[in-house]
């Protein structure tokens, strides 16, 4: 009689069985990188206003007092690109004014970013 051995490989259900476990590890990473590339998106528009609007204050900040005195009260608002801007400044005391800068999506007003500084007119006298 002649003895048959064990065959050698995998079935066809531990294949399959195989098969779906890779599809599910897969699919599991493929959502982690989606997740990550849409925070890391959010990350970056958010930085970018944040950078807008520091520069805004500079160039705001580096007008004579006299002149941010004379629009104190009123909110410029214009809008670049896809980006809306917002300059206010108010007169908090006699010779100090607070300059506020609000920079977000003109579209949608996503990731907003406001800073405030204040500005004295013994800066100036310096």
């Amino acid at each position: 009689m002649h003895r048959r051995h064990g065959q050698a490989g995998f079935t066809l259900l531990e294949v399959a069985i195989a098969m779906v476990t890779m599809a599910v590890l897969a699919f599991g990473v493929m959502f982690g990188f989606t997740a990550a590339s849409g925070q890391d998106r959010q990350a970056y528009e958010l930085q970018r206003s944040q950078n807008h609007a520091v520069s805004l204050i500079e160039q705001v900040e580096s007008f004579e007092y006299d002149v941010l005195f004379a629009i104190s009260g009123n909110e410029l608002v214009f809008n670049v690109e896809n980006m809306r801007y917002r300059v206010t400044v108010t007169q908090i005391q006699s010779d100090l004014l607070a300059i506020s800068a609000r920079v977000d999506h003109a579209a949608n007003g996503a990731y907003p970013v406001t800073l405030t500084t204040l500005k004295t007119m013994k800066q100036e006298a310096f």
